[in-house]
């Protein structure tokens, strides 16, 4: 393991021991009030501008990235999604705005907020932008405690093919045609048609040519971790699968899966 790849996993465990708070009870998908106040973790903020995709700018000078969610900023076919627009539109619209409440999960490694953002009117912002296909959910290493109100309001928008989830865009691919260019997020979805192993790595084979067929990787230390989230890696041959990460050339297109959350069972 390249000394990138061993920052990147202490960041994300240690990211995950910043966690505040007991739980996210209150959270709650789109249409429901949080019944969150200053003092339960939560804390007032101001936005004074938006510094880019998902990241605001506060006026303590802080830098707040607006966690459990991404927003993949290239397509396969190398275009930029057309909810591009339509996001930054949104985000610059709480630029001022009074009401706002944060809830800290953790620092990233360039020093910014990594947090929950409550609206005035109750709700989440990250619901929001999940139901209306604006983003796709990324838990990123953070322990988010409750991560099914963000899966039901990122499946409303799947279900009703809005935004990112638009047949039209081509977010999701089929395992059978993923593409590159490599350093993209990527949805993938298709059936293990094997599971293979070394001492370092879990591999689900989506082909039968690893060197031209996609391949998701887990590390074999993670395999525990994956059982316990009702994914025993071994047995996921045969099963079809939802694959969210970034994709990379190896051999064929392969992602790296180290958390949970990037799999689903279909």
């Amino acid at each position: 393991m390249g000394k990138g790849e061993m920052h990147r996993r202490r960041m994300s465990r240690h990211m995950g021991r910043l966690v505040m708070g007991a739980g996210l009870a209150a959270l709650a998908i789109p249409g429901r009030l949080l019944a969150a106040t200053e003092g339960d973790g939560w804390e007032p903020v101001t936005l004074e501008a938006v510094e880019a995709p998902l990241l605001f700018k506060l006026v303590d000078g802080r830098s707040l990235r607006l966690a459990g969610i991404a927003a993949p900023a290239v397509l396969a076919d190398g275009r930029a999604p057309s909810t591009i627009d339509g996001l930054m539109t949104r985000l610059q619209s709480l630029v001022g705005q009074a009401g706002l409440f944060a809830r800290p999960l953790g620092i990233d490694r360039y020093g910014r907020l990594l947090a929950l953002l409550r609206l005035a009117e109750g709700s989440l912002l990250q619901t929001e932008l999940l139901a209306a296909g604006s983003v796709i959910l990324w838990q990123g290493g953070l322990d988010l405690l409750d991560l099914e109100p963000l899966r039901q309001a990122e499946a409303q928008a799947r279900t009703a093919r809005l935004g990112l989830w638009s047949p039209a865009l081509g977010l999701v691919e089929p395992a059978g045609a993923v593409r590159l260019p490599p350093s993209r997020l990527a949805v993938v979805e298709g059936r293990v048609q094997a599971v293979g192993s070394n001492a370092s790595w879990i591999y689900l084979n989506f082909g039968a040519d690893r060197n031209r067929d996609f391949t998701c990787r887990v590390n074999a230390r993670d395999k525990r971790r994956f059982s316990k989230a009702g994914l025993p890696l071994d047995k996921l041959a045969g099963h079809s699968l939802r694959v969210r990460g970034w994709v990379f050339a190896q051999g064929g297109v392969m992602i790296e899966a180290d958390d949970p959350s990037q799999l689903e069972l279909l």
